[in-house]
């Protein structure tokens, strides 16, 4: 079901979070070499991270339902935000 491509990339965003919740103090550093990829390589536009930080967002929502509280929605949000403005950091 699906491309094999999109499904191994979309694991390795998923990934990319725990990365980024052992490096809270330093998000640019940790993603340092992603952002450059996307940025010279890929050539991807920095809202797109906003954006797919949002939709993840809205997805642990609905699968979460009750249990994910304003407080946890909160948490997350500031998680996916710091990940797309350290991905969004080599963009000039």
């Amino acid at each position: 079901m699906g491309n094999p491509k999109v499904k191994a990339h979309g694991k390795k965003v998923l990934t990319s979070f725990g990365e980024a919740i052992k490096n809270l103090d330093n998000l640019k550093g940790a993603f340092a070499k992603l952002s450059e990829l996307h940025c010279d390589k890929l050539h991807v536009d920095p809202e797109n991270f906003r954006l797919l930080g949002n939709v993840i967002v809205i997805i642990l929502a609905t699968h979460f339902g009750r249990e994910f509280t304003p407080d946890v929605q909160a948490a997350w949000q500031k998680l996916v935000s710091g990940v797309a403005t350290a991905l969004a950091h080599k963009y000039h």
